[in-house]
């Protein structure tokens, strides 16, 4: 059981150019959620169907594959509890969806207390916060689609979030402080980091993205991001960015991690500032 490199996300974003296209396309090996997510993102917006390989299709079903794009499954597959293993691939369309959803996305980690978790939970409620925000490209119903998995005999576990809304550099560009940065610089790069928001008043703070980077720095991780052709990166505190031939329209986040490792959320918060004209004991209560 391997990490995604950066070559299988680039070869699966061509092969869904190619689905797209012509109408067919390979099916992977081994679905991870990255897979599901993408692959139902497109089929949903596109009100395409689906036809899968025999092989695959029980995996593709018990994963929530059809109902993620609105669509009823060829036959039913026993559903054993999830426990905390995997949750199934699903449309986040409302914020008020988004606090059960995180607390089940927190429950596939090994935090070593009750508050890494909860602050876990407070991850993914920014980051499905703001793809609930910026699905906004016409949509009549915004909506994000997630998945995750763990696989304990490999001692891994992958998170993956994406919308078909404006985009990171789209988003970003409401915030005139960045116009120059963005001029010359990776969006998703620049949406990695702390404070950058496309909407400094807005409700979003945007530190979900940051919060993962960071964490995935410290903890030998993995985080893709991608939107629009651009590309960001970090396998473990290396960094890389570049440009896409096919990319995402919206936004796709992938995140790894390896089971062993206890998520120290409340190091990394520490590590960060108060934001401008915010005191440190205010700053700190937020996360506590």
């Amino acid at each position: 059981m391997q990490f995604v490199n950066r070559n299988d996300l680039i070869r699966w974003l061509d092969n869904i150019a190619d689905i797209n296209a012509v109408g067919r396309g390979w099916s992977p090996d081994f679905w991870k959620p990255f897979h599901f997510v993408t692959l139902a993102a497109r089929a949903r917006r596109e009100s395409a169907g689906l036809k899968i390989n025999n092989q695959q299709l029980d995996y593709a079903v018990r994963m929530g594959l059809f109902e993620a794009i609105g669509q009823t499954p060829p036959y039913s597959v026993f559903r054993r509890p999830a426990n905390g293993r995997f949750v199934e691939a699903r449309t986040v369309q409302s914020e008020g969806e988004v606090a059960r959803v995180a607390q089940e996305l927190s429950q596939m980690f090994r935090c070593e207390n009750e508050s890494s978790e909860e602050a876990l939970g407070v991850l993914f409620s920014e980051l499905l916060g703001n793809c609930i925000s910026h699905s906004t490209a016409g949509e009549s119903e915004p909506f994000g689609l997630i998945c995750g998995q763990t696989w304990p005999n490999g001692n891994k576990a992958q998170f993956c979030l994406a919308d078909t809304g404006i985009g990171i550099r789209e988003s970003l560009m409401e915030n005139s402080n960045l116009a120059e940065r963005l001029s010359n610089e990776n969006a998703c790069a620049v949406a990695t980091e702390y404070g950058v928001t496309g909407k400094p008043l807005g409700h979003h703070s945007g530190y979900g993205l940051a919060l993962t980077n960071d964490l995935v720095s410290k903890n030998n991780g993995r985080l893709f991001v991608v939107s629009g052709q651009e590309l960001y990166c970090n396998r473990g505190g290396d960094i890389q960015v570049s440009e896409l031939n096919n990319g995402w329209d919206g936004c796709a986040v992938i995140f790894e991690w390896q089971l062993d490792t206890n998520m120290d959320v409340e190091e990394v918060y520490n590590s960060w500032p108060a934001p401008d004209g915010m005191e440190e004991d205010d700053y700190d209560e937020l996360f506590n």
